[in-house]
């Protein structure tokens, strides 16, 4: 009796011990694995759709979105759950959306014996309206739709444009000391916003959510949108009608942070950068590098006089002129004997000082000035004084004006304020170059000179005045043949927006023959003064 009273509680025991396991097997499979399973399980029945085509966003000094999107719309096919589970399936919302779907394209036939043969999944591109027909139609297993936004191209001057450029994203065409290729690197590791579409064991749609980039590193540029936009319609108004094209750069004195660019012609490739019509001869507007170089180099001194015979202007003027005097005129023969006086080599120092030689924001494709002059030659120097004989691009030409009104200090003119997290934070900021170039005393001068071209009746500039501001510039009229004659119109100035100083450039290329920057460049610069001092 004893014998089978323990092999009784044997038994017991050992069902008490299964018992046990089995209730902690349990327990751990609802409880404790609860998250991993329901992890692998929704990741099974989930489909997940990229919504954008670029995985970080593009703000600016404010932290508003300067990206435009184009919105494109798709209705997804999962062939293998629509054939296998829609045999109960609503069969009204399935004769809709087929007959929807029909209506648009011919082609998207649900009922199309090659669907069975298909093992990936269908993406038929549709319009907005389908869309909107379709969006809510749920009862049909195996298919769905979702509003894909894609980076609108079609601007390409478009600064945020030109740095996301979608050619390049896998920076197979980029030069890697580019802005782009920086930016693209930095920005890499970002995730895309996703949707993603959940489903049960038949294939039933259950839910559907945004899976947002949380934890992204977005470009945070020094444009201001609002500025930005203001010039831009100035571009487009009535009195510059008649002018192709015209670029317009405005910067923050002190910081080089870039606050304005953008041009009339936003198709086409970006003036600024020179990647179009902007690589230009400067014409006069380097005649502030000239001056420069000449009284740093002790090569003349301020009350020398400079004999015009009139040879090389259109009115035929003739005069004695003092450096200062040969500036507010705009004295072409003057400022040759003054380039000369000072040589290729003191000339050419200033100018790379200044950053005038060399890319400016290290975009992919910014063009540059090389002079091809022989540094021996009366007349390519003469040629080279009067901004002749060499292109630069609008960006380079920041530096005229805003060297002179940063006291001889160049501030190499930037776009990227920084990179910063969702919440703005701060994660990476550039490194503002500043470098000292020439005196304060002949920045002075330069910088009293360059007001008196608008104060000065005789100045080439005084259009541009502006009660109650502080400004300043130099007009630029150049000629270049290119299998025919083309003149360009310059002006580069500083300007005051209450009491912070902004230099900024203009440039109208291919104005007629008969017309110089005064009357062309010149109106453009003083409506931007007017404008974004209100």
């Amino acid at each position: 009796m004893n014998g089978i009273n323990k092999r009784c509680l044997a038994v017991l025991a050992i069902f008490f011990s299964v018992f046990i396991f089995l209730t902690y097997k349990i327990y751990s499979i609802a409880c404790l694995q609860k998250n991993t399973l329901m992890t692998s399980y929704n990741a099974q029945n989930t489909s997940l759709e990229k919504v954008t085509d670029l995985n970080f966003n593009v703000l600016d000094c404010n932290g508003k979105q300067l990206l435009k999107y184009q919105q494109e719309y798709y209705a997804v096919i999962n062939p293998y759950i629509f054939l296998k589970n829609n045999s109960d399936s609503n069969l009204y919302n399935l004769r809709a959306l087929t007959y929807t779907l029909r209506s648009y394209n011919k082609d998207y036939d649900l009922f199309n014996d090659t669907i069975k043969t298909e093992n990936q999944k269908l993406y038929w591109k549709i319009d907005e309206d389908t869309y909107n027909k379709i969006k809510n139609i749920k009862d049909v297993n195996g298919f769905y739709s979702y509003v894909y936004y894609k980076v609108d191209r079609s601007q390409a001057a478009d600064i945020s444009n030109i740095i996301t450029n979608s050619k390049d994203n896998n920076n197979n065409n980029k030069d890697k000391n580019s802005l782009e290729y920086e930016i693209a690197n930095r920005l890499k590791n970002n995730n895309y916003n996703q949707k993603a579409f959940q489903r049960d064991v038949y294939g039933n749609l259950t839910n559907i959510k945004d899976v947002k980039n949380d934890h992204s590193v977005n470009v945070k540029l020094t444009i201001d949108k609002e500025m930005n936009d203001k010039v831009n319609n100035i571009l487009q108004e009535d009195e510059f009608k008649n002018y192709n094209q015209i670029s317009a750069v405005v910067m923050e004195s002190d910081t080089g942070k870039i606050r304005v660019l953008t041009q009339k012609n936003l198709n086409k490739g970006n003036v600024n950068a020179g990647v179009e019509d902007g690589y230009l001869f400067p014409g006069s507007i380097f005649k502030i590098v000239v001056e420069e170089a000449a009284l740093e180099s002790n090569s003349i001194t301020t009350t020398q006089k400079f004999q015009d015979t009139g040879k090389y202007n259109q009115e035929g003027k003739t005069g004695s002129y003092t450096a200062s005097e040969a500036f507010i005129v705009s004295s072409n023969e003057a400022f040759m004997k003054m380039g000369n006086l000072t040589g290729y080599n003191n000339i050419y120092k200033y100018a790379k000082a200044q950053g005038l030689l060399d890319k400016v924001l290290d975009l992919n494709y910014e063009q540059y000035g090389i002079p091809k002059l022989d540094p021996n030659s009366v007349g390519d120097i003469s040629l080279m004084s009067i901004g002749q004989k060499f292109r630069i691009t609008p960006l380079e030409a920041l530096s005229l004006p805003n060297t002179v009104i940063n006291n001889g200090t160049y501030v190499k003119p930037n776009i990227v304020e920084g990179y910063v997290d969702e919440n703005e934070k701060v994660v990476h900021t550039p490194e503002t170059i500043r470098k000292n170039v020439f005196s304060t005393n002949t920045a002075n001068i330069m910088k009293e000179q360059m007001r008196q071209v608008v104060l000065d009746k005789k100045g080439t500039a005084h259009l541009a005045y502006v009660s109650n501001n502080d400004i300043g510039g130099k007009t630029g009229t150049s000629t270049r043949i290119e299998k025919e004659k083309h003149v360009d119109g310059w002006f580069v100035g500083f300007f005051k927006i209450k009491d912070k100083y902004y230099s900024a450039v203009v440039q109208v290329p291919d104005i007629q023959n008969s017309e110089e920057a005064g009357i062309t460049a010149v109106p453009v610069f003083k409506r931007i003064v007017e404008e974004l001092n209100k």
